[in-house]
């Protein structure tokens, strides 16, 4: 080890940081409330230096860092691909084909109705 410091204030805030020989650095505070803010950096197998900065509290867990994954960007409900109009439920059956009934005479409020239409198990 080569550094390591702690602190508590009389307002309820508290913190800690220590830097040790292999690289490893890591910081840490809180308030009064409970929520947490730090880093911590270490060096990777490629010897490159990773660092991830994060908070915690009543928002939950976040981290950050550049190295870290990102989650994709959801695809907006309005951009969604529409659901067919009942009217193509009307339309004329071919001999050969069984006719599909509409679907809320499946649909216990459970299931897609349209999954329950078109794949009756």
């Amino acid at each position: 080890m080569i550094s390591e410091s702690r602190y508590l204030s009389i307002d309820g805030q508290f913190g800690t940081a220590y830097k040790q020989t292999n690289g490893v650095e890591f910081k840490e505070e809180s308030d009064a409330e409970g929520n947490r803010r730090g880093s911590y950096s270490y060096v990777d197998s490629n010897g490159q230096r990773r660092t991830v900065d994060y908070t915690a509290g009543k928002g939950g867990f976040k981290a950050m860092g550049d190295h870290l994954p990102v989650a994709p960007t959801p695809i907006p409900v309005a951009s969604a691909v529409p659901l067919a109009p009942k009217a193509l439920w009307a339309q004329p059956v071919a001999p050969n084909q069984k006719k599909l009934e509409p679907a809320s005479k499946y649909d216990d409020g459970q299931w897609n109705s349209l999954f329950r239409a078109c794949c009756q198990v």
